[in-house]
C-alpha cells in the first residue's frame, strides 16, 4: 500500500481549493448570466404589452372584424370573375388559392399562390388581386390592423 507524505496532502489540497473555487466562479458566472437574460427579457416584453404594432400580422380567424371588399363577398367575386380572362393554353378545371395581406390602410401586399393551377392562371389571379381596389381594413380591439386573408379562385369550364 501506497503512503502520502506531507507533500502529496499538500498538492491534494491545493488542487480541491482550486477545483471548489472554480465550481463556486461558474455558479455565480451561471447566475449573473440567468439575472442578465431575465432583466432584458422583461425589459423587451414591459416595452411591448399592451401596444399594438402596425407590423403585427393576424389570420383572419384572429381579428373581430374580417377585411371587407366593397360591401360583401358577392362584390369580391364579382369583381374577380369580371376581371378573370381565360388562359389560351390551359383547357382543364380546378382552383387557384391565393394570401395576401389587407393592411391597414386597406391596401393587399405580400401576394402568395398556396395553392397552383398552373403558371397561366396563376398569374391571371395575383395581376387581378395586385390591381384590385382598396378594401376596409380588419378590425381588432377597435383598431385597424393587419389580416391575412386566404381566397380561392375557381377556373370551371361550362
Amino acid at each position: 500500500m501506497r503512503k502520502f507524505g506531507k507533500g502529496t496532502i499538500d498538492g491534494l489540497m491545493r488542487i480541491t481549493n482550486i477545483t471548489k473555487w472554480n465550481v463556486h466562479k461558474m455558479k455565480s458566472f451561471k447566475f449573473i448570466l440567468l439575472m442578465l437574460i431575465l432583466f432584458f427579457s422583461f425589459t423587451f416584453y414591459s416595452n411591448t404589452y399592451g401596444q399594438e404594432t402596425t407590423d403585427k400580422i393576424y389570420l383572419y380567424f384572429e381579428v373581430d372584424e374580417l377585411p371587407i371588399f366593397g360591401t360583401s363577398n358577392d362584390q369580391l367575386f364579382s369583381f374577380i370573375y369580371n376581371n378573370l380572362t381565360w388562359p389560351k393554353m390551359f383547357d382543364g378545371e380546378g382552383e387557384v388559392i391565393i394570401s395576401f395581406i389587407v393592411d391597414v390602410e386597406g391596401k393587399i401586399t405580400k401576394l402568395n399562390i398556396v395553392k397552383s393551377l398552373c403558371s397561366e392562371c396563376d398569374e391571371q389571379v395575383k395581376e387581378i388581386f395586385q390591381n384590385m381596389p382598396t378594401w376596409k381594413p380588419g378590425m381588432k380591439n377597435g383598431n385597424q390592423v393587419n389580416v391575412k386573408m386566404y381566397v380561392p379562385v375557381r377556373f370551371i369550364l361550362r
